[in-house]
């Protein structure tokens, strides 16, 4: 089903910056280059460039990738950004989703996660309509609720400016979005630094919530 096979044998195919991570990568997932100095901002690359990571359902990957690559491929050209994609059986600690690392500017980062969104939402659909049952690994049953969800990989110095003393900042996002947004609890026995956020909504609702979240990102 998946046409992510292909195009991880040698990190890149293509054209598609696939990543291929350590053996330990399920403990340490994808992640942004590593920052040459302290006073460097969290999610900023060079020449304005930002970081988003992304969860994305093992179900919508094939899809986002398109055979051969082709898709991803497009939508770089398209938006200009970088995008990496974990290999197919490296999840992000705690889930069974892959993380999608895109590098770009503001509009970049807000048209590349327009398009994985839809994607998400689409993919569950096409399934059942053209794919028996049988074929479904576990893990790619659809949840009802993962197709209305966002999720957003967060440092925990973004996700504070995200929740906002005492909760103001996440409420406002809520408010003007009409999203429901919420972060993870930190997990026990596992040395993350990141946060998962997670917004559910129509898809104009999750757009305006994840624009809202993509400003703190640039602020951090």
């Amino acid at each position: 089903m998946m046409a992510a096979a292909p195009i991880q044998q040698n990190g890149t195919h293509t054209g598609v910056p696939i990543d291929l991570d350590p053996p330990d990568s399920r403990k340490r997932p994808l992640e942004a280059p590593p920052e040459a100095g302290s006073t460097k901002r969290t999610n900023t690359g060079e020449d304005g460039q930002y970081f988003l990571k992304v969860l994305i359902p093992s179900y919508a990957a094939g899809s986002i990738i398109g055979k051969g690559g082709q898709t991803i491929v497009q939508l770089q050209k398209e938006t200009g950004a970088t995008i990496k994609l974990s290999k197919s059986k490296d999840f992000y600690p705690g889930t069974t989703e892959r993380v999608c690392l895109i590098q770009g500017t503001v509009e970049a980062l807000n048209a590349v996660h327009g398009f994985i969104a839809e994607k998400i939402r689409e993919m569950p659909q096409n399934v059942a309509k053209t794919e028996p049952v049988s074929i479904l690994q576990p893990q790619t049953t659809v949840n009802p609720d993962r197709i209305k969800q966002v999720k957003i990989i967060v440092p925990n110095s973004t996700a504070g400016l995200i929740i906002g003393k005492g909760g103001a900042t996440v409420k406002a996002i809520m408010e003007q979005s009409g999203a429901w947004v919420q972060l993870s609890q930190k997990p026990d026995g596992i040395n993350l630094q990141e946060r998962v956020v997670t917004v559910s909504g129509e898809p104009e609702q999750n757009r305006k919530a994840v624009e809202l979240i993509i400003q703190k990102i640039q602020e951090d």
